[in-house]
């Protein structure tokens, strides 16, 4: 199982899950891919979900099609986020437009309300199960490099230093990480 975020919630990221082997369970983004229903009719990812309430969650079993043209099956599990969620993650992404001095998309306001993952799970995995394992995974994964061996913070100035400091910490990180692995440690 493959549980990443955004940067690999993409055809090629499914791709190549599938070429592995291996079931996945990957953050969708704003403008990932197109999906389509079972007559082939564009499925809107961020509108088909608008309906939902905060912390209400919900799915989608569509299709994707491959760069060559193969239609895969594919589950979307979504999870509106609180409201004070999305208003904190509204101000980033406003800082953020401001600072590149572009317009906010309303699909993309519309679209960061929501935790949109993408499966391969069967149905006999509840949405509320995939987005958990998904939150849980990648959340705790940042969360302990950040704080165990202190990744958030670069308190160096000159290029070199910071690089070794880095180098450092990283080995750390990896250390930890080949810990957790031997302990087999499950969320269940």
């Amino acid at each position: 199982m493959v549980v990443a975020d955004r940067a690999y919630g993409t055809l090629k990221g499914i791709n190549h899950r599938l070429n592995c082997g291996a079931d996945y369970i990957l953050r969708l983004r704003t403008d990932c891919f197109a999906v389509y229903d079972e007559n082939g009719n564009t499925f809107d990812i961020a509108g088909g979900f608008a309906d939902l309430k905060s912390g209400e969650s919900s799915e989608a079993a569509v299709f994707a099609v491959l760069p060559d043209k193969t239609r895969i099956p594919v589950r979307i599990c979504v999870k509106r986020k609180d409201k004070e969620a999305c208003e904190k993650f509204r101000k980033r992404l406003d800082r953020r437009a401001s600072r590149k001095g572009n317009n906010l998309r309303e699909k993309t306001v519309l679209f960061n309300e929501f935790i949109m993952v993408v499966t391969s799970f069967a149905n006999s995995v509840a949405a509320d199960e995939v987005l958990e394992t998904y939150r849980w995974q990648v959340e705790i994964h940042f969360k302990r490099l950040k704080s165990i061996p202190g990744l958030g913070d670069l308190p160096k100035k000159n290029p070199a230093a910071s690089e070794a400091w880095l180098n450092g910490k990283i080995m750390v990180a990896l250390l930890i990480e080949a810990f957790i692995v031997k302990a087999s440690f499950s969320p269940r």
